[in-house]
Formats: structure tokens, sequence, C-alpha cells
């Protein structure tokens, strides 16, 4: 049963790999050059209701 779920989450995620973007750039757009940055996330909390 493992064996048979991987295979279906490899199919899945080559399904996702395979999707094309909704968003594209326009012809001629400069490459995107990141140089320096950092994402934080401060007091982000997760979390289930019980009883679910």
């Amino acid at each position: 049963m493992q064996v048979q779920k991987a295979l279906i989450d490899v199919e899945n995620m080559f399904e996702l790999l395979a999707t094309q973007p909704h968003v594209r750039d326009r012809p001629g757009a400069e490459p995107l050059r990141i140089v320096n940055g950092s994402i934080a996330f401060d007091n982000v909390v997760f979390g289930y209701k019980s009883k679910r």
C-alpha cells in the first residue's frame, strides 16, 4: 500500500511540474535579479481545531 501511495504522489508531482504558469513574462523582459534579501515570519502560529 505504501508503494502504491508513493507512486501516486510521484505522478501528482510530475503533473504539477508540467503545469504551465498562468503569469508569463512579456517578450524581451529582463531576468529578475535578486541581489540580497530575506523573509522573516514573526508571531506565526499554525494549528488544527480540536475534534477535526
